[in-house]
């Protein structure tokens, strides 16, 4: 009976594992089957019987895929926000007052824009907004590329999808 449980346990495991990968690509991922033979599964298709080195590689295929959603501010950066707009404002009018306040606040602007730019390097499997470093050339969403162009001009804007 518990091997019976155990192996619908990863029966289970196997099917979520790759209905995951099918629902977050819209591609074919080969897979070995415990009889050796090569079998897609895609987003029709799931194979019930994957040995577990492959049940690894697909955990971790998908586990690429899926970003990570955007980070919630706690309380302690809440605070740490309003203490230094607080302090900014204290500084600005102290700078007004000694009629330094246009000089000031270029220059915290300026600051403020640096702090914002990413200076670090790239995340791994990250796309570059320039398509040619991306792998195939793939551009980003949102990109007006030559043939988005020429389909618009020639058929009108309801052309592209």
């Amino acid at each position: 009976m518990e091997k019976r449980l155990e192996e619908y346990r990863a029966r289970r495991r196997n099917e979520q594992a790759l209905s995951n990968v099918s629902s977050t690509s819209k591609q074919t991922v080969p897979v070995m089957t415990s009889a050796g033979s090569s079998t897609t599964v895609g987003q029709d298709r799931l194979v019930n019987d994957v040995p577990s080195d492959t049940e690894s590689l697909i955990s971790n295929a998908s586990a690429s895929v899926i970003e990570e959603p955007p980070k919630s501010l706690s309380q302690t950066d809440i605070a740490i926000y309003v203490v230094s707009a607080i302090f900014w404002l204290t500084v600005y009018a102290i700078a007004i007052h000694f009629e330094f306040g246009a000089v000031y606040f270029v220059v915290s602007l300026l600051f403020f824009i640096w702090k914002n730019t990413r200076t670090g390097p790239k995340k791994k499997n990250e796309i570059s907004a320039y398509s040619v470093f991306n792998p195939n050339c793939e551009a980003i969403d949102g990109t007006l590329k030559a043939e988005q162009f020429e389909r618009e001009i020639r058929y009108g804007p309801a052309s592209v999808h």
